[in-house]
């Protein structure tokens, strides 16, 4: 049985790193491992996650978590899933965000004004 060899050259360029990466290199913003991009964008994930969980008001958890949700999409999409990626974006940030912010503005209660009389 004849075993596989994988030689890294053989593989394409665009498997091995993600277009954001080849973006910076091109720029001679070279980072020295994606996997820190990858950390802080996860870190920022988990803090607007818990933002969106703790705010008192109803609007900035929203905007909270539609900014967490374009930040997952930004992720999926340097861990070459681009269509999760635009499903995330299309679906979490725009259309939900955008019915929970209608319904929340719907639904409150008008603001009763003192008149002078």
């Amino acid at each position: 049985m004849e075993t596989l060899k994988l030689n890294i050259e053989s593989i394409p360029n665009y498997l091995r790193y993600s277009k954001w990466i080849n973006f910076l290199k091109e720029r001679r913003l070279e980072m020295s491992d994606p996997t820190i991009l990858h950390g802080l964008l996860l870190a920022l994930t988990i803090v607007l996650a818990v933002i969106a969980v703790e705010v008192k008001r109803l609007d900035y958890a929203v905007i909270s978590f539609a900014g967490m949700c374009i930040v997952l999409g930004v992720l999926f999409y340097l861990l070459f899933a681009p269509w999760v990626a635009v499903l995330q974006l299309v679906i979490f940030a725009g259309a939900i965000a955008v019915l929970l912010l209608v319904t929340i503005n719907v639904a409150r209660e008008p603001v009763e004004r003192e008149e002078d009389e």
